[in-house]
């Protein structure tokens, strides 16, 4: 059985995109052997999601336990490019997933293979697998 081993709770890989406006940080399975003795601080560095959001950027975390990525766009002086880096593992960031996208900031608007969508604070919005450019 292919079972995940336990990991160290500082056990991450990070990518940053080469104009620094993209970072995706990787979070590896951790198995229930391996998480059972931690006490909150360790539980929180091992699964706790913090600072999603940074003025001009993009930030995600890749979660290997649900294969999710969770994150925070931030446009303030120029829109954002959705970049695919390495670890989402194709070309483009939605070539092999969906996007749900809520906006808990002011108004602003998504940008989906030249269709514009505003979204007011707290409207949501689905993008399907194969959407190629996607800007905040």
């Amino acid at each position: 059985m292919n079972a995940p081993t336990g990991v160290a709770a500082d056990a991450r890989d990070h990518y940053v995109s080469l104009d620094g406006r993209t970072t995706i940080d990787v979070r590896h399975a951790s198995d229930a052997a391996a998480v059972h003795g931690d006490d909150t601080a360790a539980l929180r560095r091992r699964f706790l999601v913090q600072r999603m959001f940074r003025a001009d950027a993009i930030t995600l975390t890749y979660s290997h336990v649900d294969r999710m990525v969770i994150g925070g766009a931030m446009p303030v002086g120029e829109s954002l490019l959705l970049q695919a880096l390495k670890p989402i593992g194709s070309p483009r960031f939605l070539d092999r997933r969906e996007l749900g996208i809520i906006n808990v900031g002011g108004p602003g608007t998504v940008h989906a293979d030249g269709s514009n969508y505003t979204l007011a604070k707290l409207d949501s919005l689905y993008l399907g697998m194969g959407t190629a450019d996607v800007r905040f």
